[in-house]
C-alpha cells in the first residue's frame, strides 16, 4: 500500500532565520532556548518582533527547528463545558414495537 508523500517542512533546517532570537545582548539571545527559558523568536529580523524583549540578534545558537515549546496552559482532567447534553428521550428498548426497521 503506498502512503503520501512527506510534506515539506514549513522551514528548511538551514534557513538563517531559524537562528535569530530576541535579547538584550547576543549572549542574552543565544542563551535564551537553555534552562528552561521560553525564547523569543524573531524570523523577519526586526527588533519589533521582541515586544520589550530586547532586540533581535542573528547567527544565535538557538535553532527554531530543534526547539519544542511545553503547552501554553495546564491542561486538565475534565472538558471546560459539558460536552453533550443528555437525551430528551429514553432509549428504546430491543422488545420495544417501535423499533423495527
Amino acid at each position: 500500500i503506498d502512503s503520501e508523500r512527506p510534506t515539506k517542512s514549513p522551514s528548511d533546517y538551514d534557513d538563517p532565520r531559524n537562528s535569530r532570537f530576541c535579547g538584550v545582548s547576543w549572549s542574552d539571545a543565544s542563551d535564551s532556548c537553555k534552562n528552561g527559558r521560553r525564547p523569543r523568536w524573531c524570523p523577519r529580523g526586526t527588533d519589533e518582533e521582541c515586544r520589550g524583549s530586547g532586540v533581535c540578534w542573528a547567527d544565535t545558537m538557538c535553532d527554531i527547528s530543534e526547539i519544542t515549546f511545553p503547552p501554553s496552559l495546564k491542561p486538565t482532567n475534565n472538558p471546560t463545558e459539558p460536552a453533550t447534553w443528555s437525551p430528551t428521550d429514553s432509549p428504546l428498548e430491543y422488545s420495544d414495537p417501535s423499533n423495527t426497521s
